[in-house]
């Protein structure tokens, strides 16, 4: 889009939320681990900001595991049931993207907010 319209690119309406398993710290929780997500209404994983923020998380052997160990990104790696997937935030800039905005979604299955949100912040 940069390209051909010669203009900076704002990406908007990025769903929020974060993948299943993550090994990220979760500062809300006690234990530092975030909850397993369900998949059910409200609780479902998001990858966008893992994309653009990058992540490591744990995936079960099976077609998952295989569908992330196939990627062709170079800043994808899976050691055993461990998937990191490294940021693009610089790619995002080369791309002429100089803002994103991520939001909670709208309905009940993609908003993760509440008291608390269903996705553990």
């Amino acid at each position: 889009m940069n390209i051909t319209a010669k203009l900076p690119v704002i990406l908007w309406q990025l769903p929020v939320g974060r993948i299943n398993n993550t090994l990220a710290v979760n500062p809300y929780a006690q234990s530092g681990q975030f909850a397993a997500l369900t998949s059910q209404s409200q609780s479902h994983e998001d990858s966008a900001p893992v994309f653009f923020f990058g992540d490591s998380f744990n995936v079960a052997a099976g077609p998952r595991l295989n569908w992330f160990a196939s990627g062709q990104d170079s800043k994808l790696q899976v050691a055993g049931s461990t998937v990191m997937w490294g940021a693009h935030m610089q790619e995002a800039a080369a791309a002429g993207v100089i803002s994103m905005m991520f939001g909670a979604g709208v309905g009940a299955s993609t908003t993760n907010v509440g008291a608390p949100p269903s996705d553990g912040y």
